[in-house]
């Protein structure tokens, strides 16, 4: 039961490394309207173009999230709970490493203390019958 867990929390934390490097992509380029060395006139056009560039990883990332949340409840665990706090832990410690190796800014104590707890709430929800 643990090492599924263990394997569902590292497919969700896939999908939200994708989605985060994503995000932060298109905020430090998002003012100069640049997309491989191509200048957009619009942001929206900027947005348009990233959108349809973006779009395999995007479906990609919300396959992952789709499945671990299809074959976790109805396969695994039969429990939405513990997917759910499996999913806060790991888009906050994805966050927080993501966040601190990007722009170096170190993950406050509330971060780190708030993902430990979401670990440990999904892992006693497991392992206590």
């Amino acid at each position: 039961m643990v090492g599924r867990w263990f394997i569902m929390f590292g497919t969700i934390s896939l999908g939200f490394v994708i989605l985060t490097i994503l995000n932060y992509w298109q905020i430090d380029h998002a003012a100069e309207k640049i997309i491989f060395g191509y200048r957009f006139k619009s942001v929206w056009t900027f947005w348009g173009g990233l959108g349809l560039i973006t779009f395999p990883a995007l479906l990609f990332s919300n396959v992952i999230f789709w499945a671990i949340y299809y074959y976790g409840y109805h396969f695994w665990f039969n429990k939405l709970w513990i997917i759910q706090i499996s999913t806060y832990a790991s888009g906050l410690l994805i966050m927080a490493i993501i966040t601190w190796f990007w722009y170096g800014e170190i993950p406050s104590k509330g971060t780190l203390v708030g993902a430990v707890l979401c670990i440990a709430g999904a892992l006693t929800s497991i392992l206590w019958k």
